[in-house]
């Protein structure tokens, strides 16, 4: 299964997106961010096949 990253500086933004997400049953691994940097060091370290940012 796939593994996906939500990046997004508003955390409700990202609870619901996992949310929604977690509901469709396609991912193996949900990860999400609320800064880039933690982000970077995350997907750099543990590269996901999908990764949601906000601009």
């Amino acid at each position: 299964m796939a593994r996906i990253c939500i990046v997004d500086d508003e955390p409700i933004i990202g609870i619901g997106l996992k949310t929604l997400i977690g509901d469709y049953g396609r991912f193996s691994e949900i990860d999400t961010f609320t800064d880039g940097e933690s982000a970077l060091s995350h997907i750099t370290a543990n590269p996901p096949d999908i990764v949601l940012t906000d601009i």
